[in-house]
């Protein structure tokens, strides 16, 4: 099997919709001009692992960043899944750090950051090619039968769906924003979100759309829908040259 297409005319979470419901076997890689290329593995219709090349969705630092575990935290346990070789999440649940229910919630909210993440990508392409008979199998990230992954994808499906609709609202990614103080003065009560506050911390004039998102702790479709709303009502807007 070996596929190839443009992801400006169809959803990440399409392709992985047809690739679990079809217990399809294959890996799907995303990837555009700016970006790093992301790896999705799918084994007989279970999402068995995915390679991400961003540092800030890797889970320890998404933890980290909203407040779950501490520096010390996170590097103890990076330390212990170099020596012992497991997956980070087992060993969080090792250090009583999270539950299982608790790992299987972030796992989810890693996933959606990650699809989103994709989303936002422009000039962006597909590639599904054939599993390697080498490759040794993992303990799966979502099962088809256990996890309700097939649900779970509609429903991201829905928020891609949304996000795009706002991104078409929105400056090209590379445009840097600033804030405009004079407004924000006039109207405080914008920022009592922790979204906005850190959007509004992050358009500084130094950073582009692109940056702003990635540096937000939250990757997240209500995100993206603050950073619309700020820049409608022109609260930030794009830096004069």
């Amino acid at each position: 099997m070996f596929l190839t297409g443009n992801l400006d005319k169809i959803f990440i979470t399409e392709i992985l919709y047809s690739l679990i419901f079809f217990d399809k076997t294959g890996i799907l890689r995303c990837s555009s001009p700016v970006d790093e290329t992301i790896s999705f593995y799918v084994r007989e219709g279970n999402l068995e692992k995915i390679l991400n090349p961003w540092e800030d969705l890797k889970l320890g630092s998404i933890l980290f960043r909203r407040g779950y575990i501490n520096e010390k935290e996170l590097n103890r346990a990076l330390k212990q899944q170099h020596e012992l070789k497991k997956q980070l999440g087992e060993i969080f649940i090792q250090m009583n750090l999270l539950t299982r229910q608790h790992l299987t919630k972030m796992l989810r909210m890693q996933f959606e950051q990650i699809i989103l993440r994709v989303a936002a990508f422009e000039e962006s392409v597909f590639n599904i090619e054939e599993y390697p008979e080498e490759e040794p199998q993992s303990v799966f990230l979502f099962s088809k039968s256990e996890q309700n992954i097939l649900g779970h994808v509609e429903e991201l499906n829905s928020k891609v769906r949304r996000f795009k609709t706002i991104s078409f609202q929105l400056p090209p990614n590379d445009t840097v924003l600033i804030r405009d103080n004079e407004i924000l003065k006039a109207s405080p009560k914008i920022a009592e979100k922790e979204e906005s506050r850190q959007i509004l911390k992050l358009a500084d004039g130094t950073r582009t759309l692109r940056e702003i998102r990635r540096e937000c702790a939250y990757n997240t479709l209500e995100a993206q829908a603050a950073i619309l709303y700020l820049y409608q009502n022109k609260i930030i807007k794009k830096k004069e040259n």
